[in-house]
């Protein structure tokens, strides 16, 4: 995988504009990652045929009584956290803080039956939580965070946090490891074939992601990204294409952007009168 596309995954992750995005591809090297049921799903639990993560997996944000992490969080030092759920004293020496975990993911949304909901929020979350620890997470120090999450959390929703987070450290390995095998050095110039092998290799890495955390789980965290990573394909894409006319270009250029809008639920902008 080339250089434009590890840009393209970091577009995705924070969900940047089509101009942002064009100059992210052609820059020299990414340094990040990367709704549609209603029903609550069961607690998480591993499986190999379910998906990993079982979570509430929403795309209507404004139905149901939701609250953040935040506001369930159980500190180690208040009086109604249980006993055992502090991590070990060597805490020192661990990639992360209590505070810092928080802090990452403080944002996380949960419904009123104490499901994880699955959205970009979430996704941006867990990357602020690891992006810059996940290689320096033993077998041991992982444990240490989960059970600090379980700790904090309380019941289902910190098992499945603590089960999405080993999850989804796992995928960022997972991912490094891609990138080193897929990666080149990025072409003089960018064609719509180019950009088409960069959509396959696009592809795979989706592939890789349900891998690590299922498809139900995918779905949801990275519907945003998606749907903006096709807008950025198709619209680079168009700009390369020859032989169309302005009108043409223009009118296609609307139609690309009126898909992206529907998708992500986006109100089409207000007609100004002259």
């Amino acid at each position: 995988m080339n250089k434009q596309v590890l840009v393209i995954s970091l577009f995705c992750l924070l969900a940047l504009v089509a101009v942002s995005a064009f100059v992210f591809l052609s820059s020299d090297k990414a340094g990040t990652s990367e709704d549609f049921s209603n029903t609550p799903q069961q607690a998480a639990t591993s499986s190999l045929v379910q998906p990993k993560t079982d979570v509430l997996v929403d795309t209507d944000r404004s139905k149901g009584k939701t609250r953040t992490f935040s506001e369930s969080w159980r500190w180690r030092d208040s009086p109604d956290s249980a006993e055992g759920d502090a991590i070990s004293p060597q805490a020192s020496s661990l990639p992360f803080t209590e505070q810092s975990v928080h802090d990452a993911l403080q944002q996380v949304k949960i419904d009123e039956n104490g499901d994880v909901i699955m959205d970009h929020e979430a996704l941006v979350s867990l990357d602020e939580a690891l992006e810059r620890i996940y290689n320096r997470l033993d077998a041991e120090s992982m444990l240490q965070l989960e059970d600090l999450i379980k700790g904090a959390l309380p019941g289902k929703t910190g098992i499945q946090t603590a089960e999405l987070v080993r999850n989804y450290q796992q995928f960022l390995q997972a991912k490094e490891q891609f990138y080193q095998v897929n990666s080149s050095e990025p072409q003089a110039t960018q064609t719509v074939k180019s950009i088409e092998s960069d959509q396959l290799l696009y592809a795979e890495l989706q592939a890789l992601r349900e891998i690590h955390l299922g498809a139900d789980a995918v779905a949801s965290l990275f519907y945003e990204s998606d749907v903006n990573a096709e807008y950025m394909f198709e619209s680079i894409k168009l700009g390369l294409q020859s032989g169309l006319s302005d009108e043409e270009i223009s009118a296609r250029r609307i139609e690309i952007e009126n898909r992206r809008r529907e998708q992500l639920g986006e109100p089409a902008p207000e007609e100004v009168d002259i």
